[in-house]
């Protein structure tokens, strides 16, 4: 598996409808099926492709909460690789994920390393894999190595990944499925009247507040937008935010996605990778409280109380179709 550029999950996935409850079944494989696929899936996906292509893998407990690693085994040792598939199936995956990946390789002493990451991976993510001994494989780069297959084996791999609930995301820490409720974030949180990030943390829903700041060495990632009165970035934020005040991106700050702000204060030192947008006064609307939002929550909370940020619905789904995951 070879990534040949910057990939990036596309939204063109086909799907048809199928049985008499009306759920939608993918019609053939896509980057955004993957993005749909309940991330054990996906994770048993690679194993049956690399189990495919002759080695023999194997579960390793290790990394980042909710990265699952697999070693591939062979007849000789050294030429051991690592597998890692990213935490999230919607996640663009940083530098840092990637970095801490590699740390794993070389610790471990496997001669290389693939690191699977269906929402696809930052340009400094690309830029650090460089010359080391480690393939980033987006999704689009999975579709193609499914493409090259027979027909008859991506059509059975497309019937066993999609049987059943495959878009119903499984809590990591107990392995029960998923249910969907409301406001299934910690409490308070996208309600709050001020945030700050201090550590590496994942957003799922849309987060309101007065005042957003990234501390200095912390990364966060926002799947849905971030609104605020005013943004202060001092460590690693992606995303898509919306400033009616001023965003400052201080020294050392790297923001990847796009801002819309009434003014952006860009400092040296600080890294804007993406859009920019100068809000004008027709566009500026006070930040409000967000409403109800629907999410996947384990079932066993409070009981279950490791676990991963879970990631929101569509408005279809809400209504009763479930389109994605």
């Amino acid at each position: 598996m070879s990534n040949k550029g910057h990939h990036h999950a596309s939204s063109n996935g086909a799907s048809s409808q199928g049985g008499s409850s009306g759920k939608r079944y993918p019609a053939g494989w896509s980057p955004e099926l993957l993005l749909r696929l309940d991330w054990r899936r996906f994770q048993d996906l690679v194993r049956i492709l690399v189990s495919k292509a002759g080695f023999h893998p194997r579960p390793v407990l290790t990394g980042e909460a909710g990265v699952a690693l697999v070693a591939l085994g062979s007849s000789q040792p050294k030429s051991d690789a690592l597998l890692c598939c990213a935490p999230w199936n919607r996640q663009v995956v940083s530098d840092r994920l990637v970095s801490g990946f590699h740390q794993e390789v070389v610790n471990r002493g496997y001669v290389s390393g693939t690191l699977f990451s269906p929402g696809g991976f930052t340009r400094d993510a690309y830029e650090f894999q460089g010359k080391r001994p480690i393939e980033l494989v987006s999704g689009e780069d999975f579709v193609e190595v499914i493409g090259r297959l027979p027909e008859g084996e991506r059509d059975y791999l497309l019937r066993l990944t999609t049987a059943g609930d495959f878009d119903i995301p499984t809590c990591p820490a107990c392995g029960v499925k998923l249910e969907l409720r409301d406001s299934a974030m910690p409490e308070g949180v996208g309600r709050l009247k001020n945030l700050t990030v201090r550590r590496s943390e994942t957003f799922a829903g849309d987060v309101r507040c007065n005042k957003l700041h990234i501390a200095k060495g912390a990364e966060a990632q926002f799947t849905k937008g971030v609104y605020a009165n005013k943004m202060t970035f001092h460590g690693r934020a992606i995303g898509s935010f919306t400033c009616t005040g001023t965003a400052e991106i201080l020294p050392g700050a790297s923001v990847i996605g796009m801002v819309a702000a009434r003014s952006i204060d860009l400092r040296p030192g600080g890294v804007l990778d993406g859009e920019m947008k100068i809000l004008d006064e027709a566009e500026i609307k006070p930040v409000r409280p967000i409403p109800k939002d629907f999410m996947w929550g384990c079932p066993n909370y409070p009981k279950c109380d490791v676990v991963l940020p879970t990631r929101g619905v569509d408005a279809s789904e809400q209504s009763g179709e479930r389109s994605a995951a």
